[in-house]
């Protein structure tokens, strides 16, 4: 099942988000396909939270 999934971005002044927009999909991809692992490992306590 797919869902929308949205991104906040800060560009750098001139920075025109055609010319980035493969590599910020594919970063994002590559992020949510680790996302159970990623909150496996939080509920056991790898990553601290305050």
């Amino acid at each position: 099942m797919e869902e929308d999934a949205s991104a906040q971005l800060v560009l750098k002044p001139g920075v025109d988000i055609k010319n980035i927009k493969r590599n910020i999909e594919s970063v994002i991809e590559e992020e949510l396909k680790n996302i159970y692992k990623f909150t496996d490992e939080l509920s056991q306590g790898k990553y601290p939270v305050w």
